[in-house]
């Protein structure tokens, strides 16, 4: 099987992260199982992308085949509707009784899967992969969608950092962009955002929400630039941060946040829902945008909002309630005066 669409069609990719399964709570991951539902129904997407923490492993019950009965549940509309989908590991998924290996083994079973095993590190089971989206009854390929693996915690010996890119990854994403015409589009998904997002967020042309700092790896090891250099890669996404969804434009790469679509693990806790980030991409003329499509079926338009955003409406707030009890104050003082100056003088008359 191989993905296709003519030139004048839009091919559709909707992007579910951090779905956060298995924390012990039936009505959660059904309200998440329905979720995906409508956000398929809603959107009629040609491809699902998963992009980690699909399953809270942390609440493992200890049993063994755990792990596979929570990613059935988790890929059971993508079976009923035989879509095509591909699935990414986040730092919660191999918490429990099964490895990296073992998960990726288990969803790229399906016939509708583009889920591979891919590269599998020297240090540590780093599943990364990508595949291409052909132009339609054509051998043309339009588009890669690539799939690294950021893994859990550590990054080059670092023990307390959010888990990165290594070295040997690095290396074999540059062999397989050589071989890869740098006219054709990469679009690039990921779970632990990378360093360069605290910078993304600072560029004039942000929008959406950033309500807490993005849990980067503390080693930059250099993904951005390979990116930069080679010129292929539109977009960046990834998940992590559930109170995370902006978009912006960085070294002329797109780097977006996903928005968490599950009910379990925490968040979102703003002023924004669960939802999915939608890729809608046009060959000929090419084109590319992006949405987000949240609860209630609504599409949203992003505007700029976060840390800054609060502290500055909380400091207006502030000094709107400061001037009015000033303004009270005066007011109780002028008024005092004039009660003490009227008390003076009928003490002065009655006195005369």
């Amino acid at each position: 099987m191989k993905l296709s669409y003519t030139n004048d069609q839009v091919f559709k990719i909707i992007q579910f992260t951090d779905l956060h399964y298995g924390e012990g709570d039936d009505r959660k991951d059904q309200k998440s199982t329905e979720f995906q539902e409508h956000l398929i129904d809603w959107e009629q997407p040609d491809l699902v992308v998963f992009s980690g923490d699909l399953i809270s492993g942390y609440g493992w019950n200890g049993e063994q085949g755990w792990y596979e009965k929570q990613l059935n549940q988790v890929l059971s509309v993508v079976r009923k509707k035989q879509l095509p989908y591909a699935v990414l590991l986040g730092n919660h998924d191999t918490e429990a009784d099964l490895n990296a290996l073992q998960i990726m083994d288990l969803a790229r079973k399906d016939e509708f899967s583009f889920t591979s095993t891919g590269l599998v590190g020297v240090h540590e089971e780093r599943l990364d992969y990508l595949f291409p989206v052909y132009k339609e009854n054509d051998t043309t390929i339009n588009f890669y969608v690539a799939m690294l693996y950021s893994g859990r915690r550590g990054c080059q010996e670092i023990s307390d950092s959010w888990g990165c890119f290594e070295s040997y990854q690095i290396k074999w994403l540059e062999s397989e962009l050589l071989k890869i015409d740098e006219n054709i589009p990469i679009y690039l998904f990921i779970h632990i955002p990378i360093p360069e997002y605290n910078e993304a967020w600072n560029q004039p042309s942000t929008n959406g929400s950033r309500y807490e700092s993005p849990g980067t790896p503390k080693v930059n090891t250099g993904l951005v630039d390979l990116l930069v250099k080679s010129q292929n890669i539109i977009t960046i996404s990834c998940g992590h941060d559930h109170d995370n969804d902006f978009d912006s434009v960085y070294k002329g790469i797109r780097m977006v946040y996903g928005r968490k679509t599950g009910f379990g693990g925490y968040g979102p806790d703003f002023d924004f829902n669960r939802g999915a980030r939608v890729f809608e991409i046009k060959t000929n003329p090419w084109e590319f945008e992006t949405h987000i499509r949240s609860e209630g079926g609504l599409i949203e338009v992003q505007i700029r909002k976060g840390f800054e955003t609060v502290t500055l409406v909380s400091f207006l707030v502030a000094f709107v309630i400061s001037i009015i009890a000033l303004v009270g104050l005066v007011k109780w003082c002028r008024c005092r005066r004039r009660k003490m100056n009227s008390m003076y003088r009928l003490v002065h008359d009655m006195e005369s």
